[in-house]
């Protein structure tokens, strides 16, 4: 029987179209998911600002809702004049960068009896955004190293050529059958205490979101990488993480660019939970090309490859890949690092 091979893509590329989408609502909510978000708000029947613009270096641009008020279904020609009017102020005090791949929103309010009513409401501009390429990097980078300290539990420097992590310990597995979401979440909380870190798995889900067949292990790690779990922003990768079987034929390939650094730290503590002083597992890291100028297909370089079972090891590779470039491109080199470690690294195979 042919094995099978597990290859990790941790990448998002956002190359959508600048759209401009129309939609009513009683009262608006942030409706879109950024690093970033400022509202630009306007007085109710007018074009001019309420406030100044703060002086931020704004990056890549993700949203755009333009928020007024109108009857649903209005077609009034005044509201378009001062629809036009907003945008083009919006636009000569906000820097968009051409070709621009965004959405835009016009979102109406509807809640509102009185012309009182209707100015009580928000008005105005929300941009979702990230900060500059070069910002994220470098803060990035910082991120990583501090995440790495935790972990380590003393100062990492450019001298520091090894660290010794504890291993963690797994208990044996609890049974515990159908269970909500909201139900495990309560068990976390009350048993994720003392440097235990808890691994839900499952059968099946079924349709009523229940979870079937559910049982529970409790890993005792260091105090170290215990405060690094209890500080990631999010959890997601990690949790797919522990789903996987690792074997001998799988390949993680990770993309090291800046704003994917809610991806690899979880990565990074996987690693340290899961990997540390075991079995080594082959990764490659990749950057879109170490800000080479001319990326010819196939070509593109910036990938880092490591086999390791290290956690020092794994992040000393991710920041030399970081140190090489922080992309900005899309799409990106992501299966020239995945062919770079089918060749380099045997028993992986591509199925």
């Amino acid at each position: 029987m042919k094995a099978l091979t597990t290859i990790f893509f941790l990448i998002i590329c956002f190359s959508v179209k600048a759209e401009a989408n129309v939609s009513y609502v009683p009262y608006y909510h942030k409706s879109g998911d950024a690093p970033r978000i400022m509202r630009i708000p306007m007085p109710f029947n007018s074009d001019s600002l309420l406030r100044g613009i703060p002086r931020i270096s704004i990056g890549r641009i993700y949203q755009i809702d333009y928020v007024a008020t109108a009857p649903k279904g209005s077609g009034m020609s005044y509201q378009k004049k001062l629809n036009r009017e907003r945008w083009e102020k919006f636009k000569s005090m906000i820097s968009i960068p051409e070709g621009s791949a965004h959405y835009e929103n016009t979102i109406y309010q509807t809640r509102f009896n009185t012309r009182q009513e209707a100015e009580k409401l928000f008005h105005g501009f929300v941009l979702y955004f990230d900060s500059p390429l070069d910002a994220v990097h470098t803060a990035s980078k910082s991120s990583l190293t501090k995440l790495m300290e935790q972990i380590a539990e003393q100062t990492i420097t450019d001298r520091t050529t090894t660290v010794k992590i504890p291993k963690s310990v797994r208990n044996d597995s609890v049974y515990i059958g159908t269970i909500t979401e909201e139900r495990m979440s309560r068990m976390e909380e009350i048993l994720m205490t003392n440097n235990k870190l808890l691994d839900w798995n499952y059968d099946s889900i079924g349709v009523d979101k229940k979870y079937y067949g559910a049982y529970y292990f409790l890993t005792k790690v260091s105090a170290g990488v215990f405060a690094a779990y209890k500080a990631l922003s999010s959890t997601h990768l990690f949790r797919q993480l522990n789903k996987v079987n690792i074997t001998d034929h799988t390949l993680v390939v990770t993309d090291m660019t800046g704003s994917m650094y809610p991806y690899f730290s979880q990565l990074l503590v996987w690693h340290a939970l899961k990997m540390n002083e075991g079995k080594k597992l082959p990764y490659v890291f990749f950057n879109d090309g170490d800000n080479a100028l001319h990326k010819p297909i196939g070509q593109t370089g910036g990938l880092y490859p490591v086999e390791t079972n290290s956690t020092f090891k794994l992040y000393s590779s991710m920041q030399r890949c970081m140190k090489g470039g922080f992309g900005g491109d899309c799409p990106e080199n992501n299966m020239e690092a995945v062919i770079e470690g089918l060749d380099r690294y045997e028993g992986i195979l591509w199925c």
